[in-house]
């Protein structure tokens, strides 16, 4: 039996991303399961040449359940943000904001650092975009420092 802790800080999520993990943790419970049984099969036959099979198996095992025991702890300590509207116009976690990067338009949801995904315009609040953007209202202007220099940075929306 494994024994969960609330930890002192929440781990703020969507409800879309606590949906995914709760689906994400019924795969890996399915994978426990399987490996187990493989495990046992193999033990059971006994055969030398399977000692190998149980050591394979026996790490794929600690791995899945450290996985489950990580997802397990995102989902119990998880706090549902909600998007609510922002009454200031100003940038927050879960607003959409479109901006204007070095005379390039771009788009991008500004989500909890376990939510990041660049690839698919999810950028941190913890991000250097994503901090410097937190609080800026549509018009706002500032100079965004990178690796490859000073870049100016433009608000044209928010939504949510």
């Amino acid at each position: 039996m494994t024994i969960l802790l609330k930890t002192e800080e929440p781990i703020y999520l969507t409800k879309e991303k606590l949906d995914s993990l709760k689906k994400e943790l019924k795969k890996l419970k399915l994978k426990r399961k399987k490996l187990n049984e493989h495990w046992r099969k193999a033990v059971e036959e006994g055969d030398d040449r399977e000692t190998d099979a149980i050591t394979v198996t026996l790490k794929l095992l600690e791995e899945t359940e450290q996985e489950i025991l990580k997802v397990e702890h995102t989902i119990f300590n998880a706090k549902i943000i909600t998007k609510e509207p922002n009454d200031c116009g100003k940038i927050d976690v879960g607003s959409q904001v479109e901006i204007e990067l070095n005379k390039y338009k771009q788009t991008y949801t500004i989500v909890y650092p376990i939510e990041a995904d660049p690839e698919k315009g999810k950028i941190s609040n913890e991000s250097n975009l994503g901090r410097q953007l937190i609080g800026k209202k549509v018009g706002d202007k500032f100079n965004l420092q990178t690796p490859t220099g000073s870049k100016r940075v433009t608000v044209l929306s928010i939504s949510l």
